[in-house]
């Protein structure tokens, strides 16, 4: 969903001529969507806040609604994953799936890049997020002149 989400605004951005946008919003939701993925709660929370951001910024749409209750899905699963237990035989993750290229991207390609670029993403998400805060919030201040 998260890579769903990056492609559609990268070229919704990309069709507003805004290509330094598109390039920040598609590293914000794809490295989210993976660090989602290998099940980390600061991602999925970074994602569903960027998400709210672009909800506040531009106004409700069914759209954006329903990705924001997506992403809300989706840090309460990490923030539950986060809880369980390891050591029991209910915390046995599935078999990753490695037949076909999408396979191999949704499963595989996640578990080598996140490690990777997991801190990298950390700074990067923070930096973003309060680049948009600061925007909504000098946007906000112009509007009340």
């Amino acid at each position: 969903m998260c890579t769903l989400v990056a492609v559609i605004s990268t070229a919704l951005l990309l069709a507003m001529s805004q290509p330094i946008a598109a390039v920040a919003t598609f590293l914000m939701y794809y490295v989210g969507g993976v660090g989602v993925r290998e099940r980390s709660p600061y991602a999925a929370g970074a994602v569903l806040l960027m998400s709210l951001a672009e909800i506040v910024a531009s106004g409700p749409s069914i759209p954006r609604i329903i990705f924001a209750a997506w992403f809300l899905s989706n840090l309460r699963g990490t923030w539950i994953a986060a809880g369980w237990k390891s050591d029991s035989k209910e915390a046995d993750l599935p078999p990753r799936l490695n037949e076909t290229l999408g396979d191999k991207l949704a499963d595989q390609f996640p578990k080598w890049l996140w490690p990777k670029i997991r801190i990298l993403s950390y700074i990067f998400s923070f930096g973003m997020l309060a680049l948009v805060v600061a925007g909504l919030i000098i946007e906000s201040r112009a509007a009340q002149k």
